[in-house]
């Protein structure tokens, strides 16, 4: 497999498992205090500035 279809696969693996960012909600972020966290088609919602989830307070490897 070649570099292109790895980070395709890759790509294709974080989509299904986080989908796609909606929109800020507007809450300061528990890690950061910055007001970027996004809503997540997934339902999550994760800091756009230091990736952390404000659910489970882990960093997500947010790919954009």
């Amino acid at each position: 497999m070649g570099i292109y279809e790895e980070r395709e696969k890759e790509q294709k693996e974080f989509e299904e498992k986080y989908g796609h960012p909606m929109h800020y909600i507007h809450i300061p972020c528990k890690g950061c205090g910055r007001v970027r966290v996004e809503l997540w088609t997934s339902e999550k919602k994760i800091c756009e500035k230091c990736h952390l989830n404000q659910d489970t307070m882990e960093y997500e490897p947010v790919q954009y």
